[in-house]
C-alpha cells in the first residue's frame, strides 16, 4: 500500500515536472511515452 502510494506520488511529481520543463523543451510527448502515461 505504502509503496504504491509512493509510486503514484513519484509519477505525479514527474508528470508535473515533465509539463513544466516540457513546455519549454517540447519533450512532453517523449516523457509521456517513457512514463507510459
Amino acid at each position: 500500500m505504502v509503496n504504491l502510494a509512493v509510486m503514484i506520488g513519484i509519477v505525479v511529481g514527474l508528470s508535473q515536472m515533465a509539463k513544466t520543463i516540457g513546455l519549454q523543451t517540447k519533450y512532453v510527448p517523449l516523457l509521456n511515452l517513457t512514463l507510459g502515461i
